[in-house]
Parts: structure tokens; C-alpha cells; sequence
């Protein structure tokens, strides 16, 4: 095993940390968006009923 087998060995093990990462960002990403509809729709509905 020379030295440029290594270094794609290094590479490779990166890009798949950073995938992993994306993939959990991606996760905690739609986490948020569904918090933050839930939240919204709460809100528009408490209007509502207050407004008659």
C-alpha cells in the first residue's frame, strides 16, 4: 500500500462523513420546517376563533 492509497482511502472516508453530516442536517432541517408548520397552523387557528 503506497502513500496515494492512503490518501484516497482519506478521501473517501471524509466524503463519507460529510455525507453522513448532510444526511443529518437534511433530518434536523425537516424536523424544524414540521415544528415551525405546526406552530403556524396553532396560531392561524387561535386567530380564528378569537375573530368570532
Amino acid at each position: 500500500m503506497n502513500n496515494d492509497d492512503k490518501e484516497q482511502l482519506e478521501y473517501i472516508r471524509a466524503w463519507v462523513q460529510q455525507k453522513k453530516q448532510r444526511e443529518v442536517h437534511k433530518q434536523i432541517a425537516k424536523r424544524k420546517i414540521k415544528y415551525h408548520f405546526r406552530m403556524v397552523f396553532h396560531w392561524l387557528i387561535e386567530l380564528f376563533k378569537k375573530g368570532r
